[in-house]
């Protein structure tokens, strides 16, 4: 007859369990959340080629010639920099233009009958400055 005693079994001592691995775990996953957040949100400004005409107050380049904006807001908001952009982009998006408000991004207070698509409408106090502008074709930056 053979002895067979039960296997013994061995407790490993506790060990204090070490967090920096886990940190940067947690780092990573932190960062990975940020980037899913940020794309999902748009967070990047989107650049879009635009026909970029300009416009005033005169009755000549508006309907109303009121100094009204669609947005219920004066042409003389944002120091009167601001663009006319189709109902695809929500009021108060920021744009920037090229050439226009030496580049600062600039809010979308207005509509227009022919602002439809890839168009914009940047508004000058004269109609002399907007004649001036004419028609470009540019890249424009939309902080959606």
């Amino acid at each position: 007859m053979t002895d067979q005693s039960p296997a013994r079994t061995v407790a490993c001592p506790k060990r204090p369990h070490s967090t920096a691995g886990r940190r940067s775990s947690t780092a990573r996953w932190l960062v990975l959340a940020w980037i899913i957040v940020a794309f999902a949100c748009n967070a990047y400004p989107e650049t879009v080629r635009m026909r970029v005409t300009a416009y005033c107050p005169c009755k000549l380049c508006t309907t109303n010639g009121t100094g009204i904006t669609a947005s219920g807001k004066p042409v003389t908001a944002n120091g009167g920099k601001f663009v006319a952009a189709d109902r695809s982009i929500p009021f108060g998006t920021l744009i920037s233009i090229p050439g226009y408000a030496d580049g600062a991004p600039v809010p979308v207070l207005d509509r227009g009958g022919a602002i439809r698509g890839n168009r914009l409408d940047v508004f000058f106090p004269s109609h002399k400055a907007a004649r001036e502008w004419g028609v470009r074709w540019l890249n424009v930056e939309i902080d959606r």
